[in-house]
């Protein structure tokens, strides 16, 4: 997600910290429509392309779908290349993002510049930090795993290649996907950019260090134990942890005189303030404080909910999932502790 306070970007990596949290809370599921198996020429383990365009179901005024996403992904190790561009409309705006099998990284660039973030953890975390939608649709249709919670899927050709129209609550994409004939060595080879953040998976109830402001609900929240966490170091500082249908993102960035609407006291005493803000048409949020105006966009999530936000005198703390409603939101933020 990009975080905008007041006209200045504020975030580069927020973005894959939240979108950790929603995805791994609505990547599980099954949806109508998916074959169980790939069709015969998909079944040999090897390298294998996509390209994943979407278009808005209910677009408002100047709401448009995100550039395509061309995809790489190997069904033998679970490797996996994603790279957009943005093109003169997002200023040149382009994502490289790379797993080669022991460790990803993403590298956003805009304006000649290229930020270069580290993410370090198990198969399945970088998967849940960087896969989104669109690489778990591949790699559903290639491997006979299911498709994300909340997404229908159809398949209008068995190909080759491949036609799918994926359609989640959001928008409708057209997925179109082949085998990769002549894999080259380069293909999954690490993006390089200027090195900014590392994202580190950790043992949910593990500390990030004294560094580093952490807030959860324990070792479990509603009968249900913590799922995974996440800190990350360097330009962003913020830790995640995520329980089955909440995730819980503390951000050490400083948001001066923004606050919520609602006074509340956290578990350990803190006073903080509440805000809960609902998706527009594309998906995006916006909170608007007397002091400024927070705007951003999720990724990874078939049919984003509420956010809840948390201000603190130097964190602001965002409780994501299916967990949260109007309702919901100020019961769950009392209960609130630093890890």
């Amino acid at each position: 997600m990009l975080f905008v306070v007041t006209g200045r970007t504020i975030r580069s990596m927020r973005r894959r910290c939240t979108a950790l949290a929603l995805t791994t809370i609505l990547a599980a599921g099954c949806s109508s429509g998916h074959r169980a198996a790939p069709p015969p020429w998909a079944r040999h383990p090897g390298v294998y392309s996509a390209v994943v365009a979407g278009r808005l179901l209910k677009p408002q005024h100047g709401d448009r779908a995100g550039p395509p996403q061309r995809i790489l992904f190997d069904t033998a190790t679970g490797r996996f290349r994603v790279d957009m561009t943005g093109g003169p409309r997002l200023h040149g705006y382009t994502t490289h993002t790379v797993f080669d099998g022991r460790m990803a990284t993403e590298v956003v660039g805009a304006s000649g510049r290229t930020d270069e973030t580290a993410y370090r953890g198990s198969p399945a975390f970088i998967l849940d930090q960087l896969g989104g939608i669109d690489v778990r649709l591949v790699r559903a249709f290639l491997t006979g795993a299911p498709p994300p919670r909340g997404v229908r899927v159809r398949v209008v050709s068995d190909g080759p290649p491949a036609r799918l129209v994926a359609t989640t609550g959001l928008e409708r994409l057209q997925v179109t996907i082949r085998r990769v004939n002549a894999s080259s060595a380069g293909d999954f080879r690490a993006a390089r950019g200027h090195p900014i953040s590392t994202v580190r998976q950790l043992h949910p109830g593990t500390s990030p260090g004294p560094s580093i402001a952490a807030y959860w609900l324990g070792p479990t929240w509603d009968g249900h134990r913590a799922g995974s966490s996440s800190a990350t170091t360097g330009q962003d500082t913020s830790y995640t942890i995520a329980y089955p249908h909440l995730a819980i993102a503390a951000d050490d960035e400083e948001l001066p005189g923004m606050t919520g609407d609602t006074p509340l006291t956290l578990a350990d005493g803190t006073h903080a303030t509440l805000a809960v803000v609902h998706p527009d048409g594309d998906g995006s949020y916006s909170f608007d404080s007397s002091s400024g105006a927070i705007e951003f966009a999720t990724t990874g999530t078939a049919s984003p909910g509420p956010l809840a936000l948390v201000f603190l005198p130097h964190t602001m703390i965002t409780l994501s999932g299916t967990a949260v409603t109007d309702a919901s939101a100020l019961f769950i933020a009392r209960a609130l502790r630093p890890l």
